[in-house]
């Protein structure tokens, strides 16, 4: 049957196969353009604080040296996702170890780099919250004078009759589980080089999303969508962790205006963990009612997630969808604590209630003494 088809049952090679085992795509990384300048960050040593004062005239005496962002200087307001415009790119407030105070602008990655041990900053140094269980407690420091929980949780859905459900059941399990912060490491870090033609802005990134990177550029940066273009010829992995436009794509874009020239800021690996975002942890409690023959007649779920100090993505905590289950409450709790942002890639709410739902089906399928396999067909 296969010999009726072009394509299916066939060897198909992969259109981009050859460049890239044999050296001649061109990442973001491999771009330099004529007259560009590299920029490097200064990232916040303490978790929570309010940025006094940043002395950067050293960092300007140096030789090298074409421009210095920093909250006295630039107000840009990182959107992407939805941060309610609480993350500028150059924090007056930092709330995780790692959030952006400057961004040096000069002729070569080393002078950058010096230029940032010339910076000098001031803090006033604030209460924090480094977990789930601080942070939801009584009193506990508030990252946002409205406290910690993410506007409108808990986020509540249910359907059929708890009480009845549980009235119904044989056998009932409750259980908690608890799954950590964790990210991925792409092959390539995360790089952004930006250029201004006139009023018209090329940005090449690492990138799988261009047209979400445009359109988050171009929102950020208060610009028509049509000025503004990305380029992501090949991509180094992404997995989900490189769908939108970055912090660092506007830091690259707003030194190159002002500097007129194209600006290439590129992560090392530890910036690539701190400063984007990776899987956010989650406290989840199940309390599940079955039959002796492993029918699921209710569940009863309550989940807290650790999002880190600014929104960025859903926070949600799936895995129950794909089975019956009559009698449902579902109670989601995002939580902010001064850590890294956490946000969605590869199956985004899918892994951590996967996790701990399949893992509480397994104890009640040993508890029964029935077929787990069995037991997650009926």
């Amino acid at each position: 049957m296969s010999s009726d088809f072009n394509i299916v049952g066939k060897e198909t090679p992969r259109i981009d196969g050859v460049e890239r085992v044999t050296g001649q795509s061109h990442y973001t990384e491999d771009i330099y353009l004529p007259g560009m300048l590299f920029a490097r960050v200064l990232r916040s040593p303490v978790p929570h604080a309010r940025v006094k004062k940043v002395d950067t005239a050293a960092a300007e005496a140096l030789p090298g040296v074409m421009s210095i962002l920093h909250a006295d200087n630039d107000i840009t307001i990182w959107n992407s996702g939805d941060g309610k415009g609480r993350r500028r790119i150059v924090a007056d407030t930092v709330r995780f170890v790692g959030d952006s105070v400057a961004v040096v602008a000069a002729v070569d990655r080393h002078t950058a780099e010096d230029a940032l041990q010339l910076i000098q900053v001031e803090y006033e140094e604030l209460p924090y919250v480094l977990n789930l269980e601080d942070a939801i407690r009584e009193g506990a420091p508030k990252i946002y004078p409205e406290g910690n929980i993410r506007d409108g949780d808990p986020s509540l859905s249910e359907r059929g009759n708890l009480e009845e459900g549980f009235r119904q059941a044989d056998y009932i399990y409750e259980q908690e589980f608890i799954t950590k912060h964790h990210n991925n490491a792409q092959m390539e870090r995360r790089v952004s080089l930006a250029q201004w033609t006139g009023d018209r802005l090329t940005v090449w990134a690492s990138t799988q999303g261009i047209y979400n990177c445009r359109s988050d550029i171009a929102n950020d940066l208060k610009l028509p969508l049509n000025k503004v273009r990305v380029i992501s010829q090949y991509m180094g992995g992404g997995f989900g962790n490189k769908n939108q436009g970055y912090d660092f794509d506007l830091m690259a874009a707003v030194l190159a205006r002002r500097t007129g020239r194209p600006v290439r800021l590129e992560f090392t690996r530890p910036e690539d963990f701190i400063s984007v975002h990776g899987r956010w942890a989650t406290r989840q409690h199940y309390r599940i009612g079955v039959k002796n023959d492993g029918t699921l007649r209710v569940v009863d779920f309550k989940g807290y997630s650790d999002i880190g100090a600014y929104a960025r993505g859903s926070g949600g905590i799936g895995g129950r969808d794909c089975y019956v289950i009559p009698n449902l409450r579902e109670e989601v709790i995002r939580v902010h604590t001064n850590t890294s942002c956490a946000a969605n890639y590869r199956a985004p709410s899918g892994p951590q209630g996967a996790f701990a739902f399949e893992s509480a089906l397994d104890e009640i399928a040993d508890r029964l003494k029935i077929d787990p396999v069995e037991m997650r067909i009926k």
